[in-house]
């Protein structure tokens, strides 16, 4: 690194920050999770709805109303990242999904 740039200091370099796995999903099992709901739907699906049927899917207990919401969170971080493929729709101030 100092052959680029004498100047600098390698202590002052943060190491990469290592990234959790998800207890629930392995990897880009989520999305195609997701995939698989929204296909079998006519109509838009609410994350909460999603959420509860994905946990039925990977037998994950519903009975707590936390591991629900964090579920519903990983959804949500997969459900915003597929834009080109999945639509956020909007009625009445409810937020639902469907596939382009």
């Amino acid at each position: 690194m100092r052959l680029f740039d004498p100047n600098i200091r390698p202590k002052d370099i943060r190491p990469r920050q290592q990234r959790k796995h998800n207890a629930w999903f392995r990897q880009g099992e989520c999305l195609r999770l997701i995939y698989d709901e929204l296909r079998e739907t006519a109509q838009p699906v609410t994350t909460r709805e999603l959420a509860e049927r994905i946990m039925r899917v990977k037998a994950i207990p519903a009975a707590d109303d936390h591991q629900r919401e964090l579920v519903q969170k990983t959804l949500l971080g997969s459900l915003n990242r597929a834009k080109e493929t999945i639509e956020r729709v909007e009625t009445a101030g409810v937020v639902s999904w469907r596939l382009i």
